[in-house]
């Protein structure tokens, strides 16, 4: 075989992979945080590994107007809970405008498999007691990062 064919074949893949992280890495250094409320729990994919799934809780606050399907997106503010509005009222009104559509992007958090019984029981308590959320920076685009987790106002990496 052609040995550059095969360096190429090797150097894609990392040279992908190490692309996608920098710009991961990228996101979230540029950006401002924002705390999301969290409820919900399903710890296990066996073809994934362990994780705690969730989703953002969003009745924590009124909307802030009357929109529908993709014209929704989450009102973010460094002082408030997130929440629904428009994306144009959204854009020029709150600190971050998140389209609803990436909510499926916050589903789950994984967790070290040493600790994953340990935290799946205080995510649980802590889910239950209002005092789960998770930390994401929004990018330019909407598209957001999870940071970390905390639980009881402590931050699990």
């Amino acid at each position: 075989m052609n040995t550059r064919f095969i360096a190429l074949a090797v150097a894609l893949p990392a040279l992908t992979l190490a692309l996608s992280i920098a710009d991961a890495e990228d996101n979230l250094a540029g950006g401002e945080s924002y705390r999301l409320p969290v409820e919900g729990y399903d710890p296990r994919d066996l073809l994934r590994g362990r994780y705690l799934r969730y989703r953002v809780k969003l009745d924590a606050a009124p909307p802030l107007d009357d929109c529908t399907g993709s014209a929704c997106c989450l009102c973010l503010s460094q002082d408030g809970p997130p929440r629904v509005a428009s994306c144009e009222l959204a854009r020029t009104q709150c600190d971050a405008a998140m389209p609803q559509r990436h909510l499926k992007d916050l589903r789950r958090y994984y967790i070290p498999e040493g600790q994953a019984r340990q935290l799946e029981r205080r995510f649980i308590d802590a889910a239950r007691d209002d005092e789960a959320d998770i930390v994401v920076t929004v990018g330019a685009d909407g598209k957001p990062y999870v940071e970390h987790l905390e639980l009881r106002g402590e931050r699990i990496e």
